[in-house]
């Protein structure tokens, strides 16, 4: 049984996932994106997503995903894992709440 709810126009752009932004399906990992984009915020100062101008360019970035190659290496190794964690475009690959 699936956990999404189709159809909820809910949240801001910048922090949906692939799946809710693409698709409208709505589920326990999309909250996870969001928290994985919130991270991403408070340690780049910006949404991974931040340089989109059209919808088009939106959608291009969440199917691409964030690389490790987009973080700052100053960061310590684990908050590095676990922002790459929460911002798999795979959402049956991306970490749960439980495993955070």
């Amino acid at each position: 049984p699936s956990n999404h709810f189709k159809d909820m126009n809910i949240g801001s752009p910048l922090y949906m996932a692939p799946e809710a932004y693409i698709f409208n399906l709505y589920g326990p990992k999309t909250d996870v994106w969001a928290f994985g984009v919130i991270l991403f915020e408070l340690t780049h100062g910006r949404t991974p997503s931040s340089h989109c101008t059209s919808e088009l360019d939106l959608r291009r970035s969440l199917e691409r995903g964030v690389g490790e190659s987009e973080l700052r290496r100053d960061l310590s190794p684990q908050l590095r894992e676990l922002i790459l964690r929460c911002l798999v475009v795979d959402e049956a690959k991306r970490i749960s709440v439980d495993q955070i």
